[in-house]
């Protein structure tokens, strides 16, 4: 099994040796891309230091130097890997010991298989770190996993409910063909989502097989200076997700995906109704906004049955008080 280890690198001086140290112990791997992403510390010339220490190791960089953001960052290392698999980390994470070996067995067991999930655990930098990460919304986490096994085919469907977890991009593991079905990430999303959104799409277009869902087979750096670690509102992540939906919806109907929009259609209205953070904010509002945002989406029909429905809540909800009166 040869692998292509595609790492952004952005602002990661104090991280990127380990990264790249837990890469190169992987014996499946064969060549490191690190995309350099404009950095504004000393990352670019410790990249530079590190190819010099082993052949794998290439260095890549936007043009005229400039900070593009991960998806970007991503996208041109997968456009240069020249491996039959392609892997992810990001420039503060490290792999495990035997990052691949689950994945391995399941590429040579299953012939329809275009790539594998895993466990990804978390590590915190510090106290402080720690501290940070207790107060976001995802502080009951330390293993990024999902916690069923389930079949190719409902992967979308769970990924979208959220029903059995999630998984991470360090513990994806990918055949570089699947790209020609899936496209590359979505640069428009310069957010956490676009992991998110690539993730739908591979879901859609291949046949991924759960691997090491129990054991890490990679750790993620909680510190105070990287995105999981972040405060965000409620409603900015509602606003982030949106987002991200509607670019993967776009994605669904280009493809003539039916079943996904109408799925994505269903998310996206669920989110309407769960995201107020003023109460007295009906989802009719929520519905309504999406719409003047995204005017496309009136063009579906399970778009005025989700709104129907809120309306016919909306109804009920004011008889039952007036009733009570």
């Amino acid at each position: 099994m040869r692998v292509s280890v595609i790492i952004p690198v952005y602002n990661a001086s104090a991280f990127i040796r380990k990264a790249v140290s837990s890469a190169l112990n992987q014996p499946e791997t064969t060549e490191i891309i690190l995309v350099e992403d404009g950095s504004t510390d000393d990352s670019l010339q410790i990249c530079e230091i590190l190819t010099q220490y082993d052949e794998r190791i290439k260095l890549v960089r936007h043009p005229d130097g400039m900070n593009c953001g991960a998806a970007a960052s991503r996208n041109l290392g997968m456009r240069l890997a020249n491996s039959e698999f392609i892997a992810f980390l990001d420039a503060d994470d490290f792999y495990l010991p035997g990052r691949f070996s689950f994945a391995q067995e399941l590429f040579a067991n299953y012939a329809d298989c275009d790539g594998v999930y895993e466990a990804v655990g978390i590590e915190f930098q510090n106290k402080e770190s720690e501290i940070l990460w207790a107060s976001s919304p995802m502080a009951s986490v330390r293993v990024t996993t999902m916690t069923e096994r389930l079949m190719p085919s409902d992967l979308f469907q769970a990924l979208l409910q959220g029903k059995y977890g999630h998984f991470h991009m360090d513990g994806l593991t990918i055949k570089r063909n699947l790209l020609e079905k899936s496209g590359l990430m979505n640069e428009k999303l310069r957010s956490m989502n676009e992991d998110t959104d690539f993730i739908l799409r591979l879901s859609l277009t291949g046949h991924l097989y759960p691997g090491n869902l129990i054991d890490p087979v990679a750790i993620r750096l909680v510190h105070e200076s990287n995105r999981i670690s972040a405060p965000r509102t409620k409603n900015q992540i509602y606003q982030d997700r949106l987002k991200m939906h509607m670019e993967t919806y776009r994605y669904c109907k280009q493809k003539k995906l039916k079943k996904a929009r109408e799925l994505l259609i269903n998310r996206m209205a669920g989110d309407c109704r769960s995201s107020n953070e003023n109460k007295n904010k009906s989802s009719i509002h929520n519905l309504l906004y999406w719409a003047f945002g995204y005017p496309e989406i009136l063009l579906e029909v399970t778009y005025w049955k989700e709104l129907v429905f809120s309306l016919l809540s909306l109804f009920h909800t004011q008889r039952k008080i007036k009733n009570a009166s």
